[in-house]
């Protein structure tokens, strides 16, 4: 799994990467039964330069689809939490449809 994080209008400090690793181990066990090279991963966090307002985006390339959100919040933790609670409901849904594809296919050929 290739993974990488832009930061803008801030300091690309350690909490923000440690954070950022500890739901990126979350989403991975989500996704383990995709193959680990063909996952990519991409986050950016920007701040506001005007006020205090942080955006959190983030966009997982899958074999076959491709996840995206984008969250803000004037708390930089509460916007990174909420992309990735948003990629993780998103992945579960995906996740669902295509068990239920295989399931209708197999049922179709007995």
């Amino acid at each position: 799994m290739r993974t990488t994080l832009t930061v803008r209008h801030m300091k690309n400090n350690k909490m923000v990467q440690d954070v950022f690793d500890g739901h990126i181990a979350r989403l991975s066990n989500r996704l383990s039964h995709f193959d680990e090279d063909s996952i990519f991963i991409h986050g950016n966090v920007d701040k506001n330069p005007h006020k205090e307002q942080y955006f959190c985006s983030l966009t997982v390339y899958l074999p076959s689809m491709t996840l995206h959100s984008r969250d803000s919040s004037f708390d930089l933790l509460r916007a990174v939490n909420a992309a990735f609670e948003s990629i993780i409901r998103q992945a579960e849904k995906f996740k669902a449809k295509l068990r239920r594809g295989y399931r209708r296919k197999s049922e179709e050929k007995t």
